[in-house]
């Protein structure tokens, strides 16, 4: 057999499906990568289809005619269909033979190489996450989108707002760093006078902080002499050592009245410590108190007025 024959009779095998598993893999492997024989086996599949039209037709047109003629027959009533059979085998022969001899006299005709087509790469598959019990949960694309989708940051609470604090001030401390005992009784003052030793004894019992005991002895009329400024003044000072601020109060008023110096000034200056003593009630007094020294610049405290002044309006 020459080699078109041999190469037709195997194409012919492969298109009906004649061919070991092997073979055909070997033959689909050579059309894969032969673009002519892969043409061959597409040209020769289409004639095969068109010859097996042309055939069906023909055989369908030869049919009818038979069985047109079969009656006239009685030989063949009895035997039913099976003669009937052995007229298609035979026409199907036929049919084999006529495209057989159809295939070596027809004419040799070019064959256009087709594109050689590239086998589909195979889809990539993702790694699926297996859990531990060997399920592959089903895939839920909202879910997985809710799940990916970042979270928003919620805000840090804020702090309550903390209660404004109210100023608190040691008024009575800031009383007792204002006042100077050497201011009210200097050490190198001339007492004179009658009753120079009693009073001098009564401030050395005054700077040693006995001051109930001279405010005794003042009461029950001992050697100092009440009408005397000097007197007048230590016991106004004990009474604002001792606490008893409205005796005190009355006591300075009572010298500042006189308007004798430097009592009256010193008075005046002592005055303004018993209201900042009783800070914040005795806020109004105080005020007016200062800027009673603060309108005369030439006050023997007018220094110490401004700075305290000034002290409270930071407070």
């Amino acid at each position: 057999m020459q080699p078109d024959e041999i190469l037709f009779f195997k194409i012919e095998d492969y298109l009906h499906g004649r061919l070991a598993a092997a073979e055909r893999v070997a033959f689909e492997a050579d059309m894969a990568a032969d673009a002519a024989l892969a043409a061959l086996v597409q040209q020769q599949r289409q004639e095969n289809t068109a010859l097996e039209l042309l055939a069906e037709r023909d055989l369908r047109t030869r049919m009818n005619t038979w069985e047109r003629q079969m009656p006239a027959t009685s030989t063949l009533q009895p035997a039913g269909g099976r003669y009937r059979l052995r007229w298609l085998g035979w026409a199907a022969a036929a049919v084999v033979l006529l495209v057989a001899g159809w295939w070596f006299i027809r004419p040799a005709q070019p064959v256009e190489a087709p594109v050689a087509v590239q086998p589909a790469p195979p889809p990539s598959k993702k790694p699926t996450t297996v859990r531990p019990e060997g399920k592959t949960p089903a895939a839920n694309p909202e879910k997985d989108i809710a799940k990916n989708a970042p979270r928003p940051e919620s805000p840090a609470p804020k702090p309550p707002p903390s209660a404004p604090r109210e100023k608190t001030v040691d008024y009575a401390a800031l009383a007792d760093e204002y006042y100077r005992q050497s201011a009210f009784f200097p050490s190198n003052s001339n007492s004179g006078g009658t009753g120079a030793a009693s009073y001098d004894r009564a401030v050395q019992d005054f700077k040693k902080g006995k001051y109930a005991d001279l405010l005794s002895q003042w009461k029950k009329g001992g050697k100092l002499n009440a009408n005397d400024l000097k007197v007048k003044e230590l016991v106004a000072h004990s009474l604002l050592k001792n606490g008893q601020y409205d005796e005190a109060v009355n006591a300075f008023r009572e010298i500042i009245n006189t308007r004798r110096q430097p009592y009256a000034d010193r008075a005046e200056w002592a005055l303004a410590l018993v209201y900042l003593k009783q800070m914040p009630g005795k806020e109004a007094l105080l005020q007016k108190s200062l800027d009673r020294i603060l309108a005369r610049p030439g006050h023997g405290f007018y220094g110490q007025a401004k700075a305290l002044k000034g002290r409270l309006a930071d407070k």
